[in-house]
């Protein structure tokens, strides 16, 4: 019940009672036997702390099968593998061929349900149809089982404790998930040298005159960029090879693959079990779920605890008491909201010394493995951007490779988040990928991979959308949309005159999807315009309290046609997200060109004054918006007097010198 400690291990686990029922015959913790009958509740502790019994193969098997098998029912996810990667690797290490020695038993399949089939055919035949299709006798049905003595097992008094184990398995463990430790490495890792050897195969050519409603349900492939895919390849096999920490730079106008390209090397690595990964995201205003703090918080797994829970969890996490400043600073660096203890003021107070407890934090949840840390956007993330230079400064030894993601069209030059980017840049570790348009070839072959489109239009959208291949895909859907696309013997081609009515630019793309959506609801449409001045990830609770402050409700129907058109999407923690940050863009131009710009940044102010919210920079900067400089001195004051807000002093300078 405890999903802060769910994982790979956790799917591992139950792939463990597959694997022991396919050798076997039976689940773990149920072998057949005509004695008396177990109950659920102790086959759910059987499984919470009875040892695994002994594997009984019904067949040859490999020799270290059972040992494999029972390293995946390990009751510690530390005992299990991390990753399924290390679970197949370990499987190919066993001997192809099963010795004629191994232990085996007569086949006999036990039913699981009324509509099971018995069959207690000899090994090498089928047993008859007629058999097959007879009433199940009731002393074959799976309603006894070999008892497991549960009380006996976990030393628990009564039933009632025995209930409590199952229900919160977290009163009988001691408090916090080690996230760091694991077991290690049994095989070792070889990573190919080239990239292309893992790719894999081609996928079958779209069915001809279908497609059109599933287009946009799917990741589109990766194509091209072959250049910049192995210079992030080489950079990654150098980390994982114990090389030291790497950090490179992606760069382009937005719509240009930036965010695609580093998913897909952090995607690579975590498939291959050579990384573990983390990524943030940064926007202007700065919101809740950006940053550092909230990053770290997600891979502690210490999000709304209370701040002795939070200090105890990320103390198991370092392996370091409770006490420690280390400790107490990262704690209180994840959340501003819950002050920690007075006494890590002077901890806080410079920035060496965060990134000391957030370096720490890295090199514990990655234990044995490279860490692939994903910084998106930071042309609003100075804080994340001279994380990653005090990493290859001060802690290279760190198999970590820091991805960061530049919109060139949104960088401000001599901002300090550029500064922050020079001075990255200049590091020996740090390297610079920009990103021109895709060439016509990779972006011909991505189009046609999503869908089968005669050869004219395929070059009509290429020379449209100059090589960006976002603005491509959302012209193709708005085509879907709008119906404008009809089928033909070739693929997919246009309507007569549909292309005179399509949009000339991806702002324009995102602003007739959100015009689309968003027709005929006058408060709707508001309401998601408060929504974009809040952030690119929006808080439900925040959301429904400025709307209410407004006046305005948020229609669940309006909120279901937004997701429906892709434009938003749900995220954990009671949160949702805009798609893409050029839709919250395009609705905040909505709101500057209305005139109520200063208005909704006020209402949003209003909104973080009346629900308490502790967050005086994000305050700050709505009240600066509105216009009302005066009241913003007061919380920047603050915030760069408090403890917890000492975590983004460059923010908080940045803003009093525009006053």
């Amino acid at each position: 019940n405890d999903w802060r400690a769910f994982g790979p291990w956790t799917d591992l686990y139950a792939l463990g009672c597959v694997a022991y029922e396919l050798v076997s015959g039976y689940p773990p913790f149920s072998r057949p036997s005509d004695d008396r009958a177990q109950d659920a509740m102790s086959l759910m502790v059987a499984h919470l702390r009875a040892p695994v019994p002994p594997l009984r193969a019904k067949m040859p098997v490999p020799e270290g099968l059972g040992d494999f098998v029972r390293r995946l029912l390990a009751k510690e996810p530390a005992g299990r593998y991390r990753f399924a990667a290390d679970a197949m690797r370990a499987l190919e290490t066993l001997p192809a061929e099963a010795p004629e020695a191994l232990r085996r038993e007569p086949q006999t399949t036990i039913p699981v349900g009324p509509m099971a089939v018995i069959s207690t055919a000899e090994p090498g035949t089928l047993g008859s149809a007629e058999a097959a299709s007879s009433p199940l006798p009731s002393d074959l049905l799976l309603t006894s089982a070999r008892p497991i003595d549960a009380l006996a097992a976990t030393g628990l008094a009564n039933e009632s404790a025995l209930l409590t184990a199952i229900i919160d398995p977290s009163a009988m463990a001691p408090a916090g998930f080690d996230v760091g430790r694991h077991s290690p490495l049994d095989v070792p890792l070889i990573m190919p040298t080239d990239w292309r050897e893992l790719q894999p195969n081609a996928a079958p050519p779209p069915l001809q005159g279908v497609g059109r409603s599933l287009f946009g349900q799917r990741e589109p492939r990766s194509c091209g960029r072959g250049v910049e895919r192995d210079a992030l390849w080489a950079t990654l096999r150098a980390v994982v090879a114990g090389q030291g920490a790497r950090a490179i730079v992606l760069e382009a106008p937005s719509g240009y693959g930036k965010r695609h390209l580093s998913q897909w090397i952090a995607y690579r690595a975590h498939e291959m079990g050579a990384a573990v990964l983390l990524r943030t995201d940064h926007e202007r205003p700065h919101g809740p779920a950006c940053g550092l703090g909230p990053m770290f918080a997600r891979a502690l797994r210490v999000g709304e605890l209370s701040s002795a829970r939070r200090v105890q969890r990320i103390a198991a996490a370092l392996g370091l008491p409770a006490h420690d400043e280390r400790v107490l600073a990262l704690s209180s660096a994840i959340d501003a909201e819950s002050p920690t203890l007075s006494d890590v003021r002077e901890v806080l107070a410079a920035s060496d010394q965060r990134f000391d407890a957030y370096a720490a934090a890295l090199g514990r949840v990655a234990g044995d493995r490279a860490a692939v840390i994903r910084l998106d956007n930071v042309q609003y993330g100075e804080d994340a951007t001279r994380f990653a230079g005090y990493v290859l400064a001060h802690r290279s030894e760190l198999p970590a490779l820091l991805l960061l993601t530049v919109r060139t069209d949104a960088l401000r030059p001599g901002s300090p988040e550029q500064v922050a980017l020079a001075e990255l840049l200049q590091s020996p570790s740090a390297a610079c990928l920009p990103l021109g348009p895709l060439p016509p070839g990779p972006y011909a072959e991505l189009l046609q991979s999503l869908l089968p489109l005669r050869v004219d239009l395929v070059e009509s959208i290429i020379q449209r959308t100059a090589g960006c291949p976002l603005f491509g895909l959302e012209l193709l859907q708005h085509w879907i949309r709008t119906e404008a696309l009809e089928d033909s013997p070739e693929g997919f081609r246009l309507r007569s005159g549909a292309e005179r009515i399509a949009p000339e630019g991806l702002q324009a793309v995102w602003r007739a999807r959100i015009d689309e959506a968003l027709a005929g609801e006058g408060q709707g449409a508001q309401c998601f315009e408060l929504a974009a001045v809040l952030g690119l990830v929006v808080d439900n609770a925040e959301w429904t309290a400025v709307c209410a402050h407004a006046g305005l409700h948020a229609d669940p129907a309006v909120t279901e046609r937004m997701l429906d058109a892709r434009l938003i999407r749900r995220v954990d923690g009671g949160r949702w997200t805009f798609t893409h940050a050029m839709v919250r863009e395009a609705l905040q131009q909505r709101v500057r060109r209305a005139g109520r710009w200063a208005w909704a940044n006020r209402l949003c102010a209003d909104m973080l004054l009346m629900r308490g919210e502790n967050e005086p920079i994000r305050l700050a900067e709505h009240l600066m918006a509105a216009g009302d400089h005066a009241a913003a001195i007061g919380p920047l004051v603050a915030a760069d007097d408090m403890r917890h807000e000492a975590t983004d002093l460059p923010r908080v300078r940045r803003l009093l010198s525009q006053r």
